[in-house]
């Protein structure tokens, strides 16, 4: 058994046979249960839900289709769980206030419990542009999130040149002035948008859990 060689090959100390029949049932038992973790830790880590965020105009409907096609993922498309009173003040030029939000978020919150429930991975779009946000999405399911980068500069390039989106250009300077970048404590890949997207897909599955 590999842990019985391990041990027997780290350690300075001679067994009896006893003393070795007992550990080899140990050994059976040990290898057993690090198989089982390792199995586990994969399903966990393939099983994961993906929450693609950042400002509007960042690229987060796109990296996200994209990144679910590669893994054989769900995508959720988070603009398509706006209530209608929601749409219409973003189409107005009007930001969403955390009451707003709440119930949309609590939305996705239930799609991601329900994808991984069903033993599938989900990747969803999703501004969660506060840490309050982030904290309602996470309480779902095991959770990544992938913060595409981008300087308010770039984001009103993008913006004015997008068309048929209720969001408009006018709320670009209320999207930076609520978001609240992750920080260490949160599980989270950072990438700049400031790239090519296949650049940007080969950056994210390269810092994915393993």
């Amino acid at each position: 058994m590999l842990a019985l060689k391990y041990y027997l090959t780290h350690s300075n100390h001679w067994y009896s046979l006893t003393e070795l029949a007992r550990f080899r049932i140990d050994a059976v038992f040990l290898d057993f249960y690090m198989l089982a973790l390792n199995l586990f830790s994969q399903y966990e880590n393939n099983n994961m839900n993906l929450v693609i965020m950042g400002v509007c105009g960042c690229g987060k409907s796109t990296i996200g289709k994209l990144l679910a096609d590669e893994l054989g993922a769900r995508f959720i498309e988070g603009d398509s769980f706006h209530p209608v009173e929601n749409v219409q003040r973003m189409s107005a030029g009007t930001p969403l206030t955390d009451a707003d939000r709440q119930p949309w978020l609590e939305r996705l919150r239930d799609e991601l419990s329900a994808t991984h429930a069903q033993g599938n991975q989900a990747v969803l779009s999703c501004s969660a542009l506060k840490k309050d946000y982030r904290q309602t999405l996470a309480s779902s399911s095991p959770l990544t999130f992938i913060y595409l980068q981008a300087d308010r500069a770039e984001i009103e390039r993008r913006m004015s040149l997008r068309q048929n989106h209720f969001m408009v250009a006018t709320l670009v300077a209320s999207q930076f002035e609520t978001l609240q970048e992750p920080g260490t404590d949160e599980a989270c890949v950072h990438v700049s948008v400031l790239q090519s997207v296949p650049q940007i897909l080969q950056e994210i599955l390269a810092k994915l859990p393993k």
